[in-house]
């Protein structure tokens, strides 16, 4: 079954035009050629091939597009790379022996150049002291 996007209004079409040509954002770009070339009747297959993107995608971007208008062109807000973490958090310190391939480690629940300092002395104490680490 072929899928194009609806018929454009003209104010559509120039604002793709535009973000096509003078875009910051690439992935708006992108959604905004796919958007242009469906409109001109490319079928899936020859957009995928002219911009090296999966067919699965470009449909996808269709059907967002049939159903949301100018909005599904606007990049999404990603998640925030934090998150509440009611517990807390562990800081893992860790450090490989290459002479007998051991791993020594250190968690605190603080980041702190004293929890550092600490590791240190902990490995420092592991070794003779004639031993260079």
């Amino acid at each position: 079954m072929t899928i194009f996007v609806r018929d454009l209004t003209p104010e559509e079409g120039n604002r793709l035009k535009r973000i096509a040509r003078k875009g910051a954002d690439p992935v708006q770009v992108r959604r905004a050629l796919l958007i242009l070339a469906s409109a001109q009747k490319m079928k899936v297959p020859e957009i995928s091939r002219l911009y090296h993107i999966s067919g699965e995608h470009i449909r996808h971007t269709i059907h967002r597009f049939n159903r949301e208008g100018m909005v599904s062109t606007t990049q999404t807000r990603p998640l925030r790379a934090t998150y509440n973490r009611p517990h807390g958090v562990k800081h893992l310190l860790a450090a490989l022996d290459l002479k007998t391939d051991q791993l020594y480690g250190h968690a605190s629940k603080t980041k702190k150049h004293q929890d550092i300092l600490r590791f240190f002395h902990v490995l420092r104490r592991r070794f003779h002291r004639s031993e260079r680490l």
